[in-house]
């Protein structure tokens, strides 16, 4: 073998070696954001990754829309038990009249949510029935074709309380079929 075939061979062993180097370099992952007080901005899991609402912490927001929106291949979770083991709940919640959501989970997209403390929605300091279309959870979106992918847990001491006409606690929407869960107007 002459010296410049081993050096077109050596060569072309390099680059295919850089290469497949930049094809193993792992991507940029996001850390969980851990909330252990309380927050008044909406949160998305594409900007966060995971997120845990520990227990006695809470995310409250005022506006039309979520207030933890999945809107990534990540996970939510809120936490009721401190570690002294009492029930301190983690709160969600969105104090807007109309068209507030607890939790969106976006189509397109997988993860699971996990609620083990309290979410509530609409305006909490008037009557029962000022304000409408608020969701405890949403899940999917009416006018898109696409699924969420995930499962939902609620836990043990799980509460809602979603207020205004035509809010439902938990709604899960596919393409154009509507299925709610306490969708009871009798429950507060």
């Amino acid at each position: 073998m002459n010296l410049s075939a081993l050096s077109v061979r050596l060569y072309t062993r390099i680059c295919v070696a850089a290469v497949l180097a930049l094809l193993v370099v792992p991507t940029a992952t996001r850390a969980q954001l851990t909330i252990s007080d309380d927050q008044t901005e909406a949160i998305l899991t594409s900007e966060v990754g995971d997120i845990l609402i520990e227990e006695g912490a809470s995310v409250t927001i005022d506006q039309a829309g979520a207030v933890v929106t999945i809107d990534s291949n990540n996970s939510v979770t809120t936490e009721v038990y401190d570690a002294d083991g009492d029930n301190v709940n983690a709160t969600i919640s969105n104090e807007a009249a109309s068209n507030a959501t607890g939790v969106y989970l976006k189509p397109g997209n997988s993860g699971n949510l996990e609620v083990y403390g309290s979410i509530f929605v609409g305006e909490m300091d008037t009557e029962l029935d000022k304000g409408a279309n608020n969701y405890g959870i949403l899940v999917g979106d009416v006018s898109d074709p696409e699924v969420f992918t995930g499962n939902i847990t609620l836990g043990e001491y799980t509460t809602f309380t979603v207020r205004g006409d035509q809010s439902v606690g938990i709604a899960v929407y596919s393409v154009s079929v509507v299925r709610t869960f306490g969708a009871d107007p009798s429950l507060d």
